[in-house]
């Protein structure tokens, strides 16, 4: 089940996991644009693994956040707007044991 975007979005995730993760963005979308290009940044302590993207939704598996941390992971996209922009959204995940 995808989780939907929106601002100030945190997420908690056990430190020992490995864990995918699908964000959805059709809501943040303007009307008829496409998300052309995703790019995942994460700070180096945090370990980012086969994402992809199909239509709204990014998927990416999340590892490597300490107990007690938060660590900011952010989804930059390329819109088929014209012109052509891009925009970041963060996502802040938490380590905490479940």
């Amino acid at each position: 089940m995808a989780i939907t975007w929106k601002p100030n979005l945190r997420v908690d995730i056990d430190p020992n996991a490995r864990k995918d993760y699908t964000f959805d963005f059709t809501d943040w979308l303007p009307e008829g644009k496409t998300i052309l290009a995703h790019e995942i940044i994460a700070p180096e302590t945090v370990t980012i693994d086969q994402d992809t993207r199909e239509a709204a939704e990014v998927t990416f598996w999340v590892s490597g956040i300490a107990d007690g941390s938060t660590e900011t992971v952010t989804v930059r996209m390329t819109l088929s707007t014209s012109p052509v922009f891009s925009d970041d959204f963060s996502i802040r995940f938490r380590g905490r044991h479940q």
